[in-house]
């Protein structure tokens, strides 16, 4: 029994002296946190040609007919605060765009811009829309215009996206712009 007295000793002193292990290690990783509640609506100042529409989605804050087949939405899909989201949902928009000459991707406008004090991603995109669903379906529709916007809010991103012909929109984006950046949710 003497004889286990120094193994013991000597596993009690390793023990005894070994450094726990670092809790941040084993905690899961840090999250965006949403800071306020997530909005149910939205008010925005928007031309007088627009019609509001009923709302469908639950994740639809306002829905609006533009003129000449054109649609205006914005939505928020959850406190998804991380670039890869956001990424992910420009990328699903370019995919329903075709450019003569070019890609969807190639030929966007895209960056991140201060409007009014409010920092907001922004894309502009003129092509052919494809993808026609989201405005009552037919055939693509040629020489049309996709603006785009996120605004990131203490409750998570919002997102812009108003599409139309070009003729009409293009005049309109930065004032576009500007009443997405002042809308109070």
């Amino acid at each position: 029994m003497l004889a286990l007295r120094p193994v013991l000793f000597s596993l009690c002193l390793l023990v005894g002296c070994a450094k726990a292990p670092d809790p941040a290690l084993f905690a899961p990783a840090p999250q965006n946190v949403a800071t306020a509640p997530a909005p149910t609506s939205v008010n925005l100042d928007v031309p007088e040609d627009w019609v509001a529409i009923e709302i469908d989605q639950p994740f639809y804050l306002g829905k609006w007919d533009l003129p000449n087949g054109g649609r205006a939405t914005i939505s928020f899909l959850g406190a998804n605060f991380d670039a890869e989201s956001i990424s992910m949902n420009f990328d699903r928009w370019l995919r329903q765009w075709e450019v003569p000459g070019s890609t969807a991707e190639d030929a966007r406008n895209i960056g991140v811009y201060d409007v009014n004090g409010v920092g907001m991603y922004q894309l502009v995109l003129q092509g052919t829309l494809n993808s026609t669903a989201q405005v009552g379906g037919g055939d693509p529709r040629e020489n049309w215009m996709l603006i785009g916007g996120v605004m990131i809010n203490d409750f998570g991103p919002v997102y812009l996206k108003v599409i139309g012909p070009s003729a009409d929109l293009e005049s309109q984006a930065d004032a576009i712009f500007v009443s997405f950046a002042t809308a109070s949710f």
